[in-house]
């Protein structure tokens, strides 16, 4: 799995092989869920998955953003446009 790293040639965020940042569906939603309040166990409930699924999604997108933490992948994926908010 690639992280997103900033290009200087195009002044965005790209991953290794060129294309654009993304997050699959479930870690952006688990991503919202937890910024906009919700505990993991909230947000299993209400997406229907296990617990340890959503922190699984929660640490795929952290890898991915290239950060240590949640709330680093939240202000990251924002700034990136990726949390369509």
């Amino acid at each position: 799995m690639d992280r997103c790293s900033v290009r200087p040639e195009t002044g965005g965020y790209t991953l290794g092989n060129g294309t654009a940042c993304s997050l699959s569906d479930r870690e952006r939603q688990s991503l919202m869920g937890v910024a906009a309040g919700y505990s993991l166990w909230e947000v299993a409930t209400a997406l229907e998955l296990p617990e340890n699924a959503v922190g699984r999604m929660l640490r795929e997108a952290r890898h991915k953003l290239g950060v240590g933490s949640t709330a680093e992948a939240i202000i990251t994926a924002r700034m990136l446009g990726l949390l369509g908010v």
